[in-house]
Order: structure tokens, then C-alpha cells, then sequence
């Protein structure tokens, strides 16, 4: 009888597992799997890129012809669809797995509870529910994807302890220590793209790589340009890495600048895409809903502050990770995080749920959710 305690402890593996795959899978979830049999590990596996093999089946084909009657820890409910790949659970039903141990429902609508529907009629006897809070989190970007088409979206910045991400000349090198940097190559190493307005490409020229030995990929660049005002020396024209500029299709500024511009990017191999909405301002919810249609399924935003506060109010953001130093650079002027109007009273004030804060050397990490429901 395989007990509570052996549940979490295998679960706990394979979730190890998927965070180690977490960047590599999209548009899939990632999902990791253990299967054991006489109390050994004989197989284990995470998903591979979209498109290959799911978790299930990596450890099923490691664990070779010892499959019979052995017991499956998966992360994610099997799936039972057909998609790019065979559904998961006639291969669990083909090698006569005895059990199989689920840590979450599968937030496709398609599959969830229908993958343990389908596994329990096989007669396949199925436990679900255990450490749902940190699989939940791992795929919180595929959730929101998955039911809704558009992408998570996690705004990141790092400011000085009275509030500045730049001091009054523009100088933003470096607020964060090395360890918070680190980290944020982590994180980029881990979502689909990396959206900033034009104006952080004319001031700080970023290359918004990853910059990490054991990275998976670069995400996709995508920079909001309304008037195609990106320098043809920036760091982001001079490589090979994917990358969206977004324009603003009927602007009546900078028109000859602008389709200059686009046949710069399409000799360069970058993709543009165009915001056919009223305005000379680029409307970043029509936006996001066509990078959704890529199958970007995460955007880590990074900037500038205009384009933090249009977000915000859009309500396009899901998640702010802000590092605070321990430096103060005083002085009335500067740039702040979020710009836009503002707010006259604090009650107004948008909120955060869920914080967690991080000491990373001598930078405090603030982790929080936007709660809308108030504004």
C-alpha cells in the first residue's frame, strides 16, 4: 500500500524534475514523472520540447520492458487528447501500470479529470491532489494560456530604496547586485518573450538575451515601436535572435521614418506585426491578444515605465517581481517604475496578494500577484 508520506516524496521528485525542463516546453506545461516498482526507481522523465515526448512517456520508455505493474507519479493529470503527440494515457493503459499518483488536474478544459476518468475505467486505480499549490505555480503561465488564449505576464524591475529605476541622467547600471541579475537571466530563461517600449532600446540599447551557460533558448524579443523608432545599431537588429516589433499601423507621425524602418527589419529577419487600432498609441490588450495567437504563452516585461503603467491599468500584468536595493540616489527627478497619471488617493492604489519576499545577497526580491478586483 503505498502510503501519503511516498506520494509526496516521488511527486516531490518529479517536480524537481519539471522546473529543471520550465522554458522548454511551451506551449506545454512542464511536467515531470517517476515510475517505481518494488520500492526502486525505474524510470523518470520530463516533457521535451512541443511536440516530443511528454513526461509519462520519457520515464515509461527509460524504464524499458519493467513497466507491468508499477506505480506512476506524474506532476500534471495524463493527457487523453490528441494532439502533436498520442495521448498519454493509452500508453499508461497499453504497459499496464498498476497505479498512477497525479499531483494536479490538468487546467486544459479538454483534459481535466477526463485523463483520470479514462485511466480509472482501464481499471487503473488513480490518487490525485498533492503538492497542487507548487504544481500550480510551475504551470501558472499554461493555466492562463490554456483557458484563455493570452499570455501570463510578469512584470520584473529593480529600483533603489526611495524609488528610482534610473537616476535623474538616465543611469540605471547596475541597482541590482550580480545575484539579482543572476536571477533575472534565470527567469528569461524560463518565459516564451521579453516585451520593453522603444524608448529602454534608445537609452539603454539591451540585448535581452539570456546570458546563462545551460540556457534553453532566447525568448522572443518584442518591442512596442509605434513609430519605428528603434537606432538600426541597436543590439536588437544586430543578431539572429527572434524578434516582434510591434507598430502602430495608422500613425500619422514619423510615416517615411517608419516604413524605412520595416524594410530594415524584414532585410534583418525580424518580424512585424502592426496594432491596426484607433490612435497613435499602440493598445497593448489588442497586442497581447495577437502574440497570444503565436503561441506565446509568457512575457516577462521589463520596461520602460510607461509601458509598466499602460499595462497595469490594462490590467495585462499577473505578476510583479521587483528586486529593491539598498541604495538611495535622492533628488526629486528621475524615473520611476510605473509612470502614467497616478492615482489621488492610496485607496485606490492597485494591490498585491500572495507576497513572498527574498533576501538575494544585499537586494530584497518582492514576488506578488495584482490583485484587479478593487479597480
Amino acid at each position: 500500500m503505498v502510503t501519503s508520506t511516498e506520494n509526496k516524496k516521488f511527486l516531490k521528485m518529479a517536480l524537481d524534475l519539471a522546473d529543471k525542463v520550465k522554458g522548454n516546453t511551451s506551449p506545454n506545461p512542464s511536467v515531470g514523472a517517476i515510475l517505481v516498482k518494488d520500492n526502486r526507481i525505474i524510470g523518470e522523465g520530463a516533457t521535451q520540447k512541443a511536440g516530443e515526448d511528454h513526461a509519462e512517456v520519457v520515464a515509461i520508455k527509460k524504464a524499458g520492458d519493467n513497466v507491468a505493474g508499477s506505480t506512476l507519479y506524474v506532476t500534471l493529470e495524463p493527457c487523453c487528447i490528441q494532439g502533436k503527440t498520442p495521448p498519454c494515457t493509452d500508453l499508461i493503459i497499453e504497459k499496464k501500470i498498476k497505479n498512477v499518483v497525479v499531483g494536479s488536474l490538468d487546467p486544459n478544459p479538454k483534459v481535466n479529470g477526463n485523463g483520470i476518468s479514462t485511466l480509472k475505467k482501464a481499471g487503473i486505480k488513480v490518487e490525485y491532489g498533492f503538492m497542487e499549490k507548487e504544481i500550480n505555480e510551475l504551470n501558472e503561465d499554461f493555466a492562463k494560456f490554456i483557458k484563455t488564449k493570452t499570455p501570463f505576464c510578469i512584470a520584473k524591475y529593480a529600483m533603489t530604496l526611495d524609488g528610482k529605476i534610473a537616476t535623474f541622467k538616465g543611469d540605471s547600471k547596475w541597482i541590482s547586485n550580480e545575484k539579482s541579475r543572476n536571477f533575472v537571466h534565470k527567469l528569461r530563461n524560463r518565459v516564451d518573450g521579453i516585451m520593453v517600449g522603444v524608448n529602454t532600446i534608445i537609452y539603454d540599447n539591451p540585448k535581452l538575451t539570456v546570458r546563462l551557460d545551460n540556457k534553453f533558448k532566447n525568448p522572443i524579443r518584442i518591442v512596442l515601436d509605434s513609430h519605428g523608432r528603434t537606432p538600426i545599431n541597436s543590439n536588437v537588429l544586430q543578431d539572429d535572435v527572434e524578434t516582434i516589433f510591434v507598430l502602430k499601423k495608422n500613425s500619422t507621425f514619423y510615416r517615411e521614418q517608419k516604413e524605412k524602418f520595416i524594410e530594415v527589419c524584414l532585410k534583418q529577419g525580424k518580424k512585424v506585426i502592426f496594432d491596426d487600432t484607433e490612435g497613435n498609441k499602440i493598445n497593448i490588450k489588442n497586442i497581447i491578444k495577437e502574440l497570444g495567437k503565436l503561441d506565446i504563452t509568457s512575457i516577462l516585461i521589463e520596461g520602460g515605465s510607461e509601458l509598466l503603467a499602460s499595462a497595469l491599468v490594462e490590467r495585462i500584468i499577473d505578476k510583479i517581481i521587483c528586486f529593491i536595493a539598498p541604495k538611495i540616489v535622492l533628488g526629486k527627478e528621475g524615473t520611476f517604475p510605473f509612470g502614467g497619471i497616478g492615482f489621488e488617493k492610496i485607496e485606490d492604489a492597485f494591490l498585491l496578494d500572495k507576497i513572498i519576499p527574498t533576501q538575494i545577497g544585499n537586494d530584497i526580491m518582492i514576488n506578488g500577484y495584482v490583485k484587479y478586483e478593487s479597480n
